[in-house]
This record gives C-alpha cells, sequence and structure tokens, in this order.
C-alpha cells in the first residue's frame, strides 16, 4: 500500500492558519508518507480565501498551476505529493449558506465543485476525487424539510454522482464515495446508495465514521473487497449510543460519558490492525490515508502515526 497523511489532521483553529501550510510539507516528507490528501473546499464558488491550497483558485493563485503545486510537494519530499482531494455536501451547502443561495441549487452545487476539482487532480495528474454525500443530518433536515428534495435525496444524489463520474473518467480521474456518521448515508445506509451507482464509483471507507455509527470496518471492508479506493484509517473510541448524529453539533457531544468523538491514533478502541488485515486479504494494494483528527500536537502525531504504521501494518 501507499501511505498519505491528511491535512485534516488538525483542529479547526488551525487549518487554515498559513503556518500550518508553510511548515508542513517539508516534515511530512521527512516523516516518509508518500502522499496528502487535502480536504477540498467550495470556496472558489465565491472567489477564494487566503492562501492555503483548500480551493482551485487558491493553488493556481500561489503556485500558478496545480501542476507546479504537485512539484512543490515532491519538491519537499513527499514522493506521489497528492494522492487524493477530498470535498463535502456538508461544505457546499455550508458554502451556499454563506452566499445565500436558493436550496434547489444544491446538487448542481455539487457537481461543480466536483468539476473544478477534477480538473485540479486531471492537472497535478492524480486520480483520486473522495466524495462525501450527505451534509449533516440535522442540517439537511432543517433545510430540505419541507421540500421534495429531502424526499427524493438518494436517488438525486444518485443521478448527481453518476454525472460526477462520467467527468472524472474523462479526465482520468476515479471517484469514491466516504460516509460520515452524521449523515443521511451513516455506516450500513451507504449501501442502499452504492447500489444504485456504477461499479466504477469506490467505496471509501473511514474507519473511524463506520465504528462511530456502530458498524464494524472490517464488515464494509469484506462487503466492498474489490471496490474500494482511498481508505482512511483513523481511531476513536465514541460510539454514537444517543443519537448523536442528528445534534446540531454532532462531532461534540452534550449528552453520555464521552465528550470526545476522535482520538489519538492508536489510542482508541477501534481495531486498527484487523482492519489493515482485512484490507491486505481483500486484495486491496492503493492509498491508505492516515489521520488523527483534531491532534494537539500535529508534529508528535505525525511521527506516532509512522510509528505505529512500521509496527503494525505490516
Amino acid at each position: 500500500m501507499k501511505y498519505s497523511f491528511s491535512m485534516g489532521t488538525t483542529g479547526c483553529e488551525s487549518y487554515l492558519a498559513l503556518w500550518y501550510w508553510n511548515e508542513m510539507y517539508e516534515m511530512i516528507g521527512v516523516c516518509g508518507y508518500d502522499g496528502i490528501e487535502i480536504p477540498f473546499q467550495a470556496w472558489s464558488f465565491n472567489g477564494g480565501r487566503g492562501a492555503a491550497p483548500v480551493c482551485a483558485e487558491a493553488i493556481r493563485s500561489k503556485y500558478g498551476s496545480a501542476a507546479n503545486f504537485q512539484k512543490f510537494l515532491q519538491d519537499c519530499g513527499i514522493k506521489d505529493g497528492l494522492s487524493g482531494l477530498h470535498i463535502t455536501a456538508q461544505n457546499v451547502l455550508l458554502s451556499m449558506l454563506d452566499m445565500n443561495l436558493p436550496r434547489e441549487m444544491f446538487f448542481d452545487k455539487c457537481l461543480e465543485l466536483a468539476e473544478e476539482t477534477i480538473g485540479v487532480l486531471a492537472e497535478a495528474g492524480c486520480k483520486n476525487l473522495i466524495f462525501s454525500p450527505s451534509p449533516m443530518f440535522g442540517m439537511t433536515m432543517g433545510i430540505f424539510h419541507d421540500s421534495d428534495i429531502l424526499e427524493h435525496f438518494e436517488d438525486r444524489m444518485a443521478e448527481t454522482i453518476i454525472k460526477m463520474d462520467e467527468m472524472a473518467q474523462k479526465a482520468g480521474v476515479t471517484l469514491s464515495i466516504r460516509n460520515e456518521f452524521y449523515g443521511l448515508f451513516r455506516g450500513e445506509l451507504v449501501d442502499s446508495l452504492m447500489a444504485k451507482l456504477p461499479e466504477t464509483v469506490l467505496y471509501s471507507p473511514d474507519m473511524t465514521q463506520l465504528y462511530i455509527a456502530g458498524v464494524d470496518p472490517v464488515t464494509m471492508i469484506k462487503k466492498y473487497a474489490g471496490r474500494l479506493g482511498a481508505v482512511k484509517m483513523d481511531d476513536c473510541e465514541f460510539v454514537d449510543k444517543t443519537g448523536c448524529f442528528a445534534t446540531p453539533l454532532p462531532e461534540a457531544p452534550q449528552e453520555g460519558m464521552q465528550q470526545r468523538v476522535y482520538c489519538s491514533f492508536g489510542k482508541g478502541e477501534l481495531d486498527m490492525v484487523e482492519a489493515y488485515n482485512a484490507l491486505k486479504e481483500a486484495g486491496y494494494d492503493d492509498w491508505m490515508t492516515m489521520e488523527s483528527k483534531e491532534a494537539f500536537n500535529i508534529e508528535k502525531i505525525m511521527m506516532k502515526m509512522q510509528a505505529y504504521k512500521k509496527k503494525n501494518f505490516v
């Protein structure tokens, strides 16, 4: 397998800080990661913000082109540069609210972001587009509750993803679907959506998001063997037993004994070694993105994840 460092390995406070982006690349290269996965944003809808390379406009403004950005990453010691770009329906909806756009534009805006992101990937010579197809449950219900969009959400999203896949294939890009615990397609609820999609659309299991939803990641790996892409390996000790997914802040529980959803890599209850072995048995030999969400010391966890990999992923 090839191992990628997730640029989501941080809290929101530093995610847009320029020190984070300016200082991380060489450390990632020194730590031996083959690539980086970037949580990509819809900010190019309204002009882009800042110099953090999290949208097409920012990358092209700072580096001239995605190809130049890819070369920059490789010059920093990150052998393969970009491993993939991750876009989310949640970010699309938030951007639409920011711009006061009508909710009826939601699926068109998902397509617009996908097209823009596919262009960046093709220019960079990277093949992985990862898409999370559901905004947070509470936000989805609140915004679409009195429209027929909610009633037909899955079918409309399937149609949208099929169009994304057609664009991706033309550009030599592979589309993978990743489902979070706080969305309409949490856990095994993604199966119904995946059944509506062509086999060219892969499934990108996020171990923590599955575990929180009460689903065994190994079960999902075996179910989608031969159709896996852009796997994310991360850790937690939280299982949503109180319907936290439907609250306004699902990643910040207000009830129950556990008040922190995510934990440092290797410190949780998720059996990552079993998940890794299941990937090997499934014949998976592509990108594994390693992430420790909301890490307090990014430089330390960067090294600890590599140490864990060398000891356990054999």
